[in-house]
């Protein structure tokens, strides 16, 4: 009780709900049940905290929310199409992401910079740390915690869940931005070499998408931020060569990325060999034939999921097919509708609009399409007052691109650092001035 008190004298509850929310990037190293034990945590809280009406809702905020109404509505229609209907009203426990996300953005909005700029570095500490524990797990065999490699995938301190590569790569943005902020980074080569270990560590994981995004998001800064290229160009040199030396020289991770690279060349031959196969067809017709197993484009992995996905959307276009019923429904797809493909079901589509079709519809898709119309609005009107607006102009770009792959946005880890880092920097760019302490440089 003493102790207690003591901490309700020396913190108010303004630092203990700061504090609370800072600690995002290390509360996700944890279990799903203490994430959403986090989460919970930060809504009850919240609600003592903030005083929200729903007229101080901004349009962003409202298009969100009526987005996981949908979702929610649609699994409530469909709740006979899941073979526990009790399973259908955990659709509703959606709205947590949506709080988070309101309270992360309220909370950016409002404290002050200097937190701004500790929450950067603690994303940049914690991505460089994971980076190191991955790198210690491939020399020794286990990560400082001693857990080893699970499926052939490097998780570090996430053990059996393989998602360190996202990690590093949702962190990333706010990372860099650390760099450009830290004095004592002031250094030019250990500012590359600090971004590099990052992203290497990203490799290391053997999360292909990851890795590629993040040399994705690099080219976009090298030829849209002039007064950074100097930076940015020798940080992608290292990276490539890092990538190229250890293609040649570490079998494992040459095995994991041969596999992508076969199916690339693959599939590029193989539309090569249809494209011949037409137009022999178009000069002589009569007598030319097509060999059907010339002429099927291979699509692996992803591009099966991607074509069961457009299926099930067309069974339910408008309302969806509900919350977590992606699988089901795929599994019911008749084998003779993949007359050109491998039928592939997963547990989710593996990209964020395929995934929002399934769960809610076209109903759905527009509202989440008009929030990010609504947030890509608000960088593009300040774009030039703040630069690092520029920075999460690039970021959300590559984040939402409609053809990446990616892992569910409606899953524990994956909602959680998705729709909080959402709220993190739409209050960020909703901020009049973002003028940073003088313990740190400028952004610009």
């Amino acid at each position: 009780m003493y102790q207690l008190n003591l901490i309700n004298k020396n913190l108010d509850k303004k630092q203990v709900i700061e504090i609370s929310f800072l600690s995002l990037p290390l509360i996700l190293f944890f279990s799903s049940g203490l994430i959403n034990f986090y989460v919970i945590y930060i809504i009850f809280f919240s609600f003592f905290f903030f005083k929200i009406k729903i007229k101080s809702l901004q349009a962003e905020d409202k298009l969100l929310l009526l987005f996981f109404v949908s979702i929610i509505i649609s699994s409530l229609i469909n709740k006979y199409d899941k073979l526990n209907v009790i399973d259908t009203y955990y659709s509703i426990t959606l709205l947590r992401f949506f709080f988070l996300y309101l309270f992360f953005r309220i909370l950016f909005l409002k404290i002050s910079s200097y937190l701004v700029c500790i929450f950067f570095c603690f994303c940049l500490f914690l991505s460089f740390f994971l980076s190191i524990d991955i790198f210690i797990q491939h020399i020794l065999g286990y990560d400082l915690l001693g857990f080893e490699s699970f499926n052939e995938r490097y998780n570090g301190f996430f053990e059996h869940e393989a998602v360190a590569g996202s990690y590093i790569f949702k962190f990333l943005i706010f990372s860099i931005c650390a760099i450009f902020l830290l004095k004592f980074l002031n250094k030019y080569y250990l500012n590359i070499i600090i971004l590099a270990i990052c992203i290497s560590g990203i490799l290391y994981s053997f999360d292909r998408s990851p890795y590629i995004l993040s040399l994705v998001l690099l080219l976009c800064f090298f030829f849209f931020i002039k007064e950074r290229r100097n930076f940015f160009l020798p940080t992608i040199i290292i990276i490539c060569i890092i990538f190229f030396l250890s293609f040649q020289n570490y079998l494992p991770l040459k095995k994991r990325y041969q596999v992508l690279i076969s199916q690339l060349t693959t599939n590029f031959e193989k539309t090569l060999i249809e494209k011949k196969i037409n137009i022999n067809n178009r000069e002589n017709p009569v007598t030319s034939k097509i060999n059907i197993d010339q002429k099927k484009i291979l699509f692996e992995d992803y591009g099966n999921i991607f074509y069961s996905s457009y299926l099930v959307i067309k069974k339910k276009l408008i309302i969806g097919h509900g919350h977590k019923n992606y699988l089901i429904n795929c599994l019911k797809l008749d084998d003779q509708e993949f007359t050109r493909l491998t039928k592939t079901c997963s547990n989710h589509p593996h990209n964020i609009y395929l995934e929002i079709l399934i769960s809610g519809g076209v109903i759905s898709a527009f509202f989440f399409l008009f929030f990010l119309i609504k947030i890509f609005n608000k960088l593009v009107k300040n774009l030039f007052v703040k630069k690092i607006n520029f920075l999460f102009l690039i970021f959300l770009t590559v984040e939402f691109f409609p053809l990446k792959s990616s892992g569910s946005i409606l899953s524990t880890f994956n909602g959680t650092i998705f729709f909080s880092s959402l709220g993190i920097i739409i209050g960020l760019i909703s901020r009049k001035n973002l003028t940073f302490p003088k313990k740190f440089n400028s952004i610009s």
